[in-house]
């Protein structure tokens, strides 16, 4: 079961919109533990004990990738 914890002040659509990303990603891998999720830094912060460091680096990538294209895109219109 993936859990989030958000810790800053945000739209409730865009808490939705990363913890459905979250759980599409993460799907496969029921180990995944989500400890803090802070979109003014886009970052996430992840359980010490995470088995597999090479899918936290990828998760987060992927998350940076798209928040950034997004603001590009905001910025545009």
């Amino acid at each position: 079961m993936l859990t989030t914890d958000v810790e800053v002040n945000v739209q409730d659509f865009k808490i939705i919109k990363y913890n459905k990303k979250l759980d599409e990603l993460a799907k496969n891998d029921l180990d995944l533990c989500v400890i803090e999720f802070d979109l003014t830094k886009t970052m996430l912060r992840w359980d010490d004990l995470h088995p597999n460091p090479d899918g936290v680096e990828h998760l987060t990538k992927i998350l940076k990738e798209q928040t950034l294209n997004e603001r590009k895109e905001e910025n545009n219109q």
